[in-house]
């Protein structure tokens, strides 16, 4: 996809996300649930956009008449006139033909295919929009080493964590010869498997450091649907239009499985409000590997478009976030 001509832009990018732990210790042992949703988005939307497709099928091929005398133009000059016919001269008013050639056909022809032209595709408007989800819960059982100090408190945790990443990717264009094109790729990441931490904190008066990573060894199972339409609000066979282009709906489905490793890491600065009530701020990471994105996976080739069956491990997905909230503790 390429940008030319004048056009306008506009660009919104947006996220947010909640995050719920509640758990329970009693001397060194202890268990915690945590819940996580995250939420980010972007969109661009641009005039005058040239949009180049595979085409394998020649449906942009058609011809040319730059001079609109109905007539398809002679680009290769042997005197056949794409689909129009040959030009056999200039009558000579006793039914014959005299030199020079007038550009007019005069008997029918096998039609030249060398006088065809490639139609690029430029969009009045175009639009793409990225929408990725997270959602997920972990179960975690927590061991506490008894010899808390100055130094701080170590807890090192182990269980399972369950998350599932849900990504959408819209192009929209209207407009040209594909106009009202739209395609719609959807993938879900399913990602489960077992989990080790360690968490570090410190007190000290009314405040709290706390330190931790995590580690999931995940496996992946991953989901890709696409639907879609192209050329919908067209009808072509003319003259400086594509010939064989017609408009289409399709749909694709496709499945893979995946190691997706993640590794989370946590600062926090806890102050305590009262004996019971604490506000948190913090800074979070996550990093997932081996996710499967809708963007890299659409094919943009004509009529059908299609699913890169390939790029189910290409993507690393890296949130950054400043985080805020209360803890309560009785």
């Amino acid at each position: 996809m390429r940008e030319s001509g004048l056009r306008i832009t506009r660009e919104l990018q947006f996220k947010t996300g909640d995050r719920f732990e509640f758990g329970r210790i009693v001397g060194c042992y202890g268990w915690g649930v945590s819940i996580l949703n995250v939420r980010q988005g972007q969109m661009l939307t641009a005039e005058g956009v040239n949009f180049i497709p595979a085409d394998p099928e020649l449906l942009l091929f058609g011809f040319f008449d730059g001079n609109s005398d109905g007539f398809d133009d002679d680009l290769n000059f042997n005197n056949i006139l794409g689909r129009s016919g040959e030009d056999l001269g200039t009558p000579d008013g006793m039914m014959g033909f005299a030199l020079p050639f007038d550009g007019i056909p005069d008997v029918p022809a096998p039609i030249d295919l060398l006088d065809g032209v490639t139609w690029r595709v430029v969009f009045g408007e175009m639009t793409v929009r990225n929408l990725t989800e997270q959602t997920g819960i972990e179960l975690m059982s927590i061991y506490r080493e008894p010899n808390s100090n100055s130094r701080g408190v170590l807890e090192w945790s182990y269980g399972v964590r369950y998350l599932q990443v849900k990504d959408r990717f819209d192009v929209i264009g209207d407009g040209g010869f594909l106009d009202a094109m739209r395609i719609y790729t959807v993938t879900d990441n399913d990602i489960v498997g077992p989990q080790i931490g360690v968490r570090w904190t410190r007190q000290s008066g009314y405040f709290r450091l706390a330190l931790e990573s995590r580690f999931l060894a995940g496996f992946n199972y991953q989901r890709t649907d696409q639907s879609g339409v192209v050329a919908s609000n067209q009808s072509f066979g003319g003259t400086n239009e594509p010939v064989n282009l017609s408009g289409n709906a399709f749909q694709h489905g496709l499945t893979n499985q995946e190691f997706s490793p993640q590794g989370e890491f946590r600062a926090d600065l806890v102050a305590k409000i009262n004996r019971c009530v604490a506000f948190r701020a913090g800074y979070t990471a996550l990093i997932t590997g081996g996710v499967s994105r809708a963007s890299e996976r659409v094919v943009y080739t004509l009529p059908n478009f299609g699913i890169n069956q390939f790029a189910s491990t290409r993507e690393v997905l890296v949130n950054h976030a400043l985080t805020f909230g209360l803890e309560f503790n009785r």
